[in-house]
């Protein structure tokens, strides 16, 4: 937990800012589904994409703006933007949960249970949790989780996939 908080948290929070600092709609849900950073660069989970399959994205968040602008909380988000994107060739579920937490910060909607995609599952398998869900509650997780968000623990999750398992095997 310190190691994220030292290392990756400020980092992750700036990502959020940015999107939420957008002065509309349009302007998030095209930066959102280009995966495109402050600085106009793809971001690191999204660099295997073809820029075609981003534009693809963007092009058909724009078309659902209405519908998204909607949405009530993240996971209805969350849903909309799997049935909106998830089947575009190349998108999986890492990139249908960036795309719409970006969007989340932009619309002040935050998850409420922490969302598994492959990377997330294996920090959760790691730790011995049930995994095979689309996401797991905060207060299933280890009690040094329970003080972040759940933000917060899906990106540690993530990050720290590997050294969790290893943990856990000397542990």
């Amino acid at each position: 937990m310190r190691h994220y908080r030292q290392t990756h948290r400020e980092k992750c929070a700036g990502e959020r800012h940015w999107f939420r600092s957008q002065r509309n709609l349009t302007g998030a849900l095209r930066l959102a589904g280009l995966a495109k950073d402050s600085r106009g660069k793809r971001y690191s989970h999204q660099y295997r994409l073809k820029a075609e399959t981003l534009k693809k994205c963007a092009a058909v968040l724009l078309q659902s703006r209405a519908a998204i602008r909607r949405a009530h909380d993240f996971q209805s988000l969350h849903s909309l933007v799997s049935e909106l994107i998830g089947d575009i060739k190349g998108v999986g579920e890492l990139m249908v949960y960036d795309t719409a937490t970006r969007i989340g910060a932009y619309q002040r909607l935050e998850p409420t249970e922490v969302f598994l995609h492959a990377g997330t599952r294996r920090g959760a398998a790691a730790l011995g949790l049930e995994a095979r869900g689309a996401t797991i509650a905060l207060s299933k997780l280890p009690a040094a989780f329970q003080s972040l968000t759940c933000l917060e623990a899906e990106d540690i999750l993530c990050i720290y996939k590997d050294d969790l398992r290893h943990l856990q095997r000397a542990g």
